[in-house]
């Protein structure tokens, strides 16, 4: 019976502790979710733009940094030339969709952002 108590009780300190970690989000180490097509795209003209892209990198560190987030992909920011594979200078929907198929590590490899 006694084995049994501390049993339950070691059960419900783990569950405890599995849900504060998920609780916290971010901060404990989980990525964010992947910014939509349109949190970049601010002018609404379909296309994002070398300014658009530099504007939400820059707001999106800054975000991170208040909250406490962890930065440890801060270096690995992507060029608007390692997204715009038409070489039009300007990053399309399709080419942000193929871009964060991606993902960090190669396609379909986690969902980490590097934005």
């Amino acid at each position: 019976m006694k084995a049994q108590s501390m049993l339950l009780t070691a059960l419900l300190a783990v569950s405890m502790v599995s849900v504060s970690a998920w609780a916290a989000g971010p901060q404990s180490g989980n990525p964010p979710p992947r910014p939509a097509f349109s949190d970049f795209d601010t002018d609404n003209d379909g296309y994002i733009t070398p300014q658009e892209l530099s504007a939400f990198q820059s707001k999106r560190m800054q975000e991170r940094a208040e909250n406490g987030g962890r930065m440890q992909y801060a270096g690995m920011r992507p060029e608007l030339s390692d997204i715009d594979t038409d070489g039009d200078n300007l990053i399309s929907e399709e080419e942000f969709l193929s871009h964060q198929m991606m993902g960090p590590r190669g396609p379909g490899r986690g969902n980490k952002s590097n934005w």
